[in-house]
């Protein structure tokens, strides 16, 4: 009877031998106070707020293992929202996605390669629901307890090839005006804190400075050289908790009257499992649902609040016994699996939800909650406005395009003197356009006063060649006759200079009149002239002169022995005695 009633004890003991308790603010966890005062339960309606928190290698296994380990008397708080169902996780190469891929499908609503960072296979750029949260004016946050150039939030703030480009992550982070990046990383962060104070980014390090940053407009939290430590091994006068960096982060993000979007990732119950470490498994999965706790409450205290909650895929085939009464677990796997993870929410709206299947579905209504449409940022270019050139004497008439969730306004632009703008974004010339650059700024706003703005510059330049009037043909001529031709080509910027080849025998003009000079000999001449604008345009033709040789009467014939001038005055004589000869005979009758 003594060993039945000892039994349960041993069992307790057992637990925690194996188990250490962990450390935990989960039963006063300090909750952000919200600005706005709670109100009755809205029509069906875009949410102005968004937190959307990940476990990462978080599926049912983590879930089960850490409510057995509570034990049934606790329940985590996830259990609290509303259970949508279990989602798919495959990314677009593979049955088994990764954080990058995975988070991607939040992010944009879809799917990509492994390893790919809100990018596609064909390097298109996806459009992230940070992105057009931040073009709406609402306020951004990132946490987690990895780096924050990560494969979990990355996908949200940057677009890179592959997710170990994190130098590269940590300079576009910074770019996006998020209001606050909370986590480990600083080896990817050192090299950019110059740019982050010149941004105006209050750079904490440690607990006690993030516990007095609440007030701070734009913060970076970097806690960690690489990853934070794991619940179970953290020093809590050091690093904060999760639950700790979500209340300064709604606390900072609630001031913004247009809303926010947060990501909050639980970024470690991933390694853990991945090194099949029960324990920090669930210590991480605890930590990760006590920083739920934080936003769930404020989400019930808030009007217009979405809070997601869900796995980006699960790691370490994490199985448990739920038959038995106490913790009975096996890890099968040491990498990602293909099992579907769960879906939580929480709202205080009347706002209904479709069917969630895949990751994708989650990131598709991430855009519709905040009444966009998915890919697209509320206002943008549709072909972002590039420089043109334009031929000079061609008119001008460029179309610009927009996107937007609001109708268009108005257009204008800083030059009305050389350009029109019309209504629908067509850009035309106002008059002739000379050679030069005109650079143009262009501004559109929608009826929500968001407003485009682009710089870019026509380029009216001259690059057509001249064409002849007439071409130039081959040409025989005689030897006395001078080669006199006028060449004719046209450009519209003029013809400015002729050239021939052959300057012994023949001059061009500035003009194109082509001479012969004198002295030329008989024969044949292959002539090249060119003809050019003043923008170094130039048209060649080739053709053949020909000089024939001068004709010359044949000789008279000559009697052999004799001149000729002898047998002329020989004739002469002959005739002149002949003439004699017959007077003489005519006076004899």
């Amino acid at each position: 009877m003594k060993n039945k009633q000892l039994s349960p004890i041993i069992v307790i003991l057992c637990l925690l031998f194996f188990f250490p308790p962990f450390t935990s603010t989960r039963l006063q966890p300090q909750i952000a106070t919200p600005l706005m005062s709670p109100a009755p339960p809205l029509p069906d309606a875009p949410f102005d707020n968004i937190i959307l928190m990940i476990g990462d290698g978080m599926g049912w296994g983590q879930i089960n293992a850490t409510k057995k380990w509570l034990g049934t008397s606790a329940n985590l708080t996830m259990d609290e929202l509303s259970y949508l169902g279990d989602i798919e996780t495959y990314s677009l190469d593979s049955s088994v996605t990764d954080s990058a891929a995975a988070a991607t499908a939040f992010a944009t609503g879809n799917r990509t390669n492994n390893n790919m960072v809100s990018m596609l296979p064909t390097g298109e750029i996806l459009t992230t629901i940070l992105e057009a949260a931040e073009a709406l004016g609402k306020a951004t946050g990132l946490v987690t307890t990895t780096p924050i150039t990560h494969g979990t939030p990355a996908p949200f703030s940057a677009h890179v090839l592959h997710r170990n480009q994190q130098g590269t992550i940590a300079g576009q982070q910074l770019n996006k005006g998020i209001e606050v990046l909370l986590g480990g990383g600083m080896d990817y962060y050192s090299a950019h804190l110059g740019t982050a104070l010149g941004k105006g980014y209050h750079i904490v390090e440690n607990w006690s400075d993030l516990l007095a940053s609440v007030s701070e407009d734009y913060l970076l939290g970097l806690f960690a050289d690489w990853n934070m430590n794991y619940e179970y091994d953290r020093n809590p006068l050091v690093e904060p908790h999760l639950a700790e960096m979500t209340n300064v982060s709604l606390q900072i993000l609630d001031r913004d009257t247009d809303g926010f979007f947060l990501m909050v990732e639980g970024g470690r119950i991933d390694h853990a499992c991945h090194d099949w470490h029960i324990n920090r498994t669930i210590g991480e999965t605890i930590a990760f649902d006590e920083a739920v706790q934080v936003a769930y409450q404020y989400t019930q205290n808030t009007d217009r609040t979405l809070l997601i909650v869900t796995g980006d895929h699960e790691t370490g085939g994490l199985l448990v016994n739920m038959s038995n009464p106490v913790l009975d677990y096996q890890f099968t796997d040491t990498y990602h699996t293909a099992a579907p993870v769960p879906l939580f929410v929480s709202h205080n709206t009347s706002a209904t939800f479709p069917t969630f299947n895949h990751h994708t579905d989650i990131g598709e209504y991430l855009f519709k909650a905040f009444d966009l449409v998915p890919g697209h940022l509320p206002f943008e270019w549709l072909d972002s406005p590039e420089d043109q050139q334009l031929e000079y004497g061609d008119s001008c008439s460029y179309q610009l395009t927009t996107f937007s969730v609001n109708p268009i306004d108005t257009w204008w632009l800083n030059d009305t003197t050389h350009f029109t703008l019309d209504g629908t974004g067509l850009i035309q010339n106002a008059t002739p356009l000379i050679i030069r650059d005109y650079g143009l700024e262009v501004s559109v706003n929608d009826s929500s006063s968001l407003t485009l703005t682009a710089t870019f510059t026509f380029y009216v330049r001259d690059t057509t060649a001249p064409t002849w009037i007439n071409t130039p043909q081959n040409q025989i001529l005689d030897p006395s006759t001078e080669l006199l031709i006028q060449l004719n080509a046209t450009d519209r910027s003029g013809i400015t200079q002729w050239h021939i080849n052959d300057t012994t025998n023949f001059v061009i003009s500035s003009s194109g009149l082509l001479q012969s000079l004198s002295g030329i000999s008989p024969g044949s001449y292959g002539l090249n002239i060119t003809a050019s604008d003043p923008h170094g345009n130039a048209v060649s033709t080739t053709f053949t002169i020909t000089f024939l040789e001068a004709t010359v009467p044949p000789p008279v014939p000559g009697i052999p022995g004799y001149p000729l001038t002898s047998i002329l005055i020989g004739l002469l004589l002959a005739l002149l005695g002949g003439f004699s000869l017959n007077r003489k005979y005519r006076k004899s009758y």
